[in-house]
Order: C-alpha cells, then sequence, then structure tokens
C-alpha cells in the first residue's frame, strides 16, 4: 500500500516477526488511509470532502455485499462437494486436498514441500498460516484464490506444474494474507482491492527475502518479478454492476 508512514507501517510482516498483530494492521491502515474508515463502519475525514462519490462507494459496496451473501451458500455447498470427491491428506496441521484425475501425489508431494519451506524459514509465518489458512485445494483453475467463508486456499493446478518450493510457498503467502485480513476485519471491497493485493505482494516480498540467505537459486529474479508485480498490479473494481453505479456517478 503506497503512501503515508502508516501505510508503510502496515507492510511490516503480517506472520513473520510477530512485528504487527492483526487488529494493530486494521488500526494502522484505517488512520494512514481515510477511505478505509468506511470499512469498518466508521466515518472518517476523507468521507466529507466528495460526499457524492461517499455515497456511491456505499452503495457500490452494498451491491457487493448483496451478491456475498447470495454467492455464500452456493460456494459453501460446492466446495464441500469438491472436497468430498477430492483425495485429502493432513500435514502440519493443515488439510490439503488434491481434485484431479492424474498426479495427485505429485500435486501433495508439491504443497507439502511448500508448506514445508515456509515452516523451515518462517516458523511464527507458518504458525500465523495455519490460524488463518483452515484448507488447501488444489484444482484446475485459471488463478488462486481464498474462500473468504471457510478459510480455503484454492491453487491452481498451472501454478503448481513446473513450478518450484519457492514459487508455490509465496502463492500460500499471498492467500493466508488475504485470510490473515479479512480476519482482522479488513472486507476485500472492490474500491480496496487494489490496496489489499499490494499488501499481499509486500508479504510475498518479505518472505521471498528469506530464501537467498537459505541458499535457494534464483532468488534476485523472483524478487524482481514480484517488484514488477506491485508497480503493475491491475486495478479489479468488482463486477459490473459495481462498476456502472461507480461510472455513473463520476
Amino acid at each position: 500500500m503506497p503512501g503515508g508512514a502508516g501505510a508503510q507501517a502496515s507492510s511490516l510482516h503480517v506472520y513473520g516477526g510477530g512485528i504487527v498483530r492483526a487488529h494493530t494492521l486494521a488500526q494502522r491502515t484505517i488512520r494512514s488511509r481515510p477511505a478505509f474508515h468506511m470499512t469498518r463502519g466508521r466515518t472518517g475525514p476523507g468521507l466529507h470532502r466528495n460526499p457524492q462519490r461517499s455515497k456511491t462507494l456505499m452503495l457500490a459496496r452494498g451491491v457487493f455485499l448483496v451478491e456475498l451473501i447470495l454467492r455464500e451458500p452456493i460456494d459453501r455447498v460446492l466446495e464441500w462437494i469438491l472436497i468430498r470427491c477430492s483425495r485429502t491428506k493432513s500435514f502440519r496441521g493443515i488439510s490439503v486436498s488434491v481434485f484431479e484425475v492424474g498426479n495427485v501425489q505429485a500435486r501433495f508431494s508439491a504443497v507439502e514441500q511448500a508448506l514445508a519451506l515456509v515452516a523451515e524459514l518462517d516458523p511464527r509465518r507458518y504458525r500465523r498460516l495455519c490460524h488463518d489458512l483452515r484448507h488447501v485445494l488444489v484444482m484446475p483453475l485459471k488463478s488462486n484464490s481464498l474462500s473468504m467463508y471457510t478459510g480455503t486456499c484454492y491453487l491452481a493446478t498451472e501454478s503448481i506444474v513446473g513450478h518450484n518450493d519457492a514459487l508455490i510457498a509465496c502463492d500460500l503467502v499471498h492467500e493466508a494474507t488475504h485470510a490473515h485480513l479479512y480476519r482482522a476485519g479488513l472486507r476485500y471491497w472492490p474500491d480496496l482491492q487494489q490496496r489489499m493485493e499490494e499488501l499481499c505482494v509486500r508479504e510475498e516480498i518479505a518472505f521471498a527475502e528469506l530464501l537467498a540467505p537459505a541458499g535457494f537459486a534464483k532468488t534476485e529474479a523472483l524478487l524482481t518479478y514480484l517488484q514488477e508485480l506491485m508497480q503493475t498490479y491491475p486495478r479489479t473494481k468488482g463486477g459490473r454492476l459495481y462498476r456502472w453505479i461507480v461510472n455513473e456517478s463520476s
């Protein structure tokens, strides 16, 4: 999250080192960004500068919230079916499921090695990760994601095939940061997604910086990629209805 001393403070390790706890992270982010006052039901100075814009954001968030409420029971049922139809193992306090026909053991091995890498390099981060993520589900998807309702991390098969342990571990750190922010009370509102994604990438960078001392090759290339990702991350604005509401008022 760029800008402001509080924003820089919020980029400190969420999992590693125990520097910033969840509620402290949320409070510092709220103080550094007036727009975050809306996240936790507060009224900050940023909302009075443009009342019309504030009303639009509140309406858009309301629409987004309704969509989430309607989707939650469906997502829960679908996830339950997927896990029931998958092969599941437990590894160091985290349940890992693979929803595939072939190469199941290879998928288990890749995820387990990535989890072991996080546990070895950053034990505190791993304990927090186990607290925030309840399940890891590997299946054919376009990209990785997190179910806010159940705390399940969805790993796309293509993010595992051909990738080393470090890359998979960074993906797990990214999604676990989303879960940590959600538990801290910060919701994935469409107008805040850019900042939250940036914070998740910062946590990937913080973890990747531990790889070089451990002797991992191509660590510099990974850090360069993550730094570039910070600069070029796409600004997501939710669904079509949300975009229509915002565009109509601007």
